[in-house]
């Protein structure tokens, strides 16, 4: 199979799965968030908000590096000193993941008392602290198998994982109850460590079962440095710039409630607005990048393998097509969430008010698509370092924001925040992206693609207003369809334009 298929393939498969996943989850947070209110949400949010940075220290850039070193091996080394590089870096993950539960059981106290600010999250941390090692060591599988290009057997872990979590959850609420804030936080956590867990074990029978193959195409094998010293060149450097990364979010989000309430809006109701935007409307935005958050992960072994072997020419061209393409898509659904936001909000939560939140923020998803695929190709060229360099800078003026803004403007402010942040993030990418290949994306691409997406949305919306029930769910899904097929339809005819012009003047 060629590479082209191989990544068409593989794109279309963890696409495909993700959407799986992603569908899942929004019908799991829908649940959750009736289950235990916005408020509940909230709670469980800022114990995602510690568990975020206790991942990152269990991972520690082990999922990049294996990603990285898997690729280069594949393209100069043999078999056996693959294997020595996955092996060497599951020592690595074991380490840190062992450290990392360490840390997050003995520190759950201070951290959910002191920090978090509520002592109903402290068995949650605990239980979160188990599964730590198992996800630090499930890391180095997935970046083998997205070096392998076997993105079935990543799809496939990863739909089992999900499918675990929800039950394991759901049970485990029905056996607890819902009438502690406490106990439905921790059942939710356990959902996902008992996940977690199973994860690995899978991970690992498939890696057993799997033959991949290196080989000396590209010579010089060995004249590279140990495989532990490329692994720690990778994963040291990325590990400290994503704990700094990681502890300014944390503190941020740990903020953000605080800031609320003292706008006024006082602390109940404060973290009902908090969980809504982030724990109900922005799962709605993300929702459609599964696309190319796919892509970004698989364009990583793409593009390694480009540079190894020299050919910049054919990165440039990768790099042009992906960025065309994430603007065509987010432009389009920018203007979808625009338009149909406020029913969103009423059909997915039933909320009037998580509808005016989503269309508020319909204007932060091409910032916040593009980030992503920019972000995944800087990666794949080696320039991880610039992006976390970007982030801590981004998180770094977001805090200031929180600090300065929130008090004063509340959740306007935050929905102001949001944008700076992403779209600040976004231009230093795009600029770096843009220094280390030939990009071709200019305002007349830009122009084209929203006016094409105006116009697809507007006649959508006109349908949806006089010839479907408004407001029905099947009514909505035929508008975005219809306009999706004529938005392709109309940034098609340039090229049909150009076609016939040619076949004319040949003729």
């Amino acid at each position: 199979m060629s590479d082209k298929n191989a990544l068409l393939k593989n794109t279309i498969v963890m696409t495909l799965a993700s959407v799986i996943i992603r569908g899942a989850g929004m019908v799991f947070q829908v649940y959750l968030s009736k289950s235990v209110g916005a408020a509940g949400m909230g709670l469980y949010n800022l114990i995602l908000s510690v568990s975020v940075f206790a991942s990152t220290f269990a991972v520690s850039g082990i999922r990049f590096a294996t990603t990285r070193l898997a690729s280069e091996e594949m393209c100069t080394g043999p078999c056996g000193v693959l294997k020595r590089a996955v092996n060497t870096c599951m020592v690595y993950a074991l380490f840190f993941g062992t450290l990392a539960m360490a840390l997050l059981s003995f520190g759950a106290d201070f951290i959910g008392n002191r920090l978090v600010g509520d002592s109903r999250s402290v068995l949650s941390l605990r239980m979160m602290a188990l599964s730590l090692p198992f996800l630090a060591m499930s890391s180095v599988y997935s970046g083998f198998f997205i070096a392998a290009k076997r993105a079935s057997a990543a799809a496939a872990v990863q739909l089992t994982e999900q499918a675990i979590r929800i039950i394991v959850s759901v049970a485990a609420l029905r056996i607890n109850g819902l009438d502690s804030l406490e106990m439905a936080c921790t059942s939710i956590v356990f959902g996902g460590t008992a996940a977690e867990c199973a994860s690995f074990v899978m991970y690992l029978l498939l890696y057993r079962m799997t033959s991949v193959s290196g080989n000396r195409e590209l010579g010089g094998g060995h004249n590279k440095p140990p495989v532990y010293r490329r692994m720690l060149g990778i994963a040291l450097p990325l590990a400290v710039s994503a704990y700094a990364r990681t502890a300014l979010v944390t503190v941020q989000n740990l903020l953000i409630p605080g800031g609320l309430a003292s706008s006024g809006l006082g602390r109940e109701r404060a973290m009902a607005a908090y969980g809504m935007i982030d724990g109900m409307v922005l799962p709605v935005i993300a929702f459609p990048s599964v696309l190319f958050y796919s892509i970004a992960d698989l364009i990583v072994p793409e593009l390694t393998e480009e540079q190894m072997r020299g050919r910049n020419t054919e990165i440039d061209r990768k790099v042009n097509l992906i960025l065309h393409r994430c603007l065509e898509f987010s432009l389009f659904f920018a203007g979808a969430f625009l338009a149909f936001g406020s029913d969103m909000g009423r059909l997915i939560y039933d909320s009037e008010e998580a509808g005016r939140y989503i269309s508020a923020m319909a204007l932060f998803v091409p910032f916040y698509y593009m980030d992503a695929v920019t972000d995944g190709m800087l990666r794949g060229l080696g320039q991880q370092m610039h992006s976390m360099r970007y982030n801590i800078v981004d998180s770094v003026l977001s805090i200031l924001l929180i600090i300065l803004m929130l008090p004063r403007a509340g959740v306007c402010a935050y929905i102001m925040i949001i944008y700076f942040s992403e779209c600040f993030n976004f231009m230093l990418s795009f600029g770096r992206l843009c220094a280390v290949s030939r990009v071709r994306l200019g305002l007349n691409e830009v122009l084209r693609d929203s006016m094409a997406a105006v116009i697809a949305l507007c006649s959508a919306k006109l349908i949806c207003r006089t010839a479907v029930a408004q407001g029905s769910l099947p009514g909505i899904a035929l508008c975005v369809i219809f306009a999706i097929c004529m938005y392709y339809c109309i940034l098609s005819l340039p090229e049909r334009v150009k076609c016939q012009k040619f076949h004319s003047f040949s003729q």
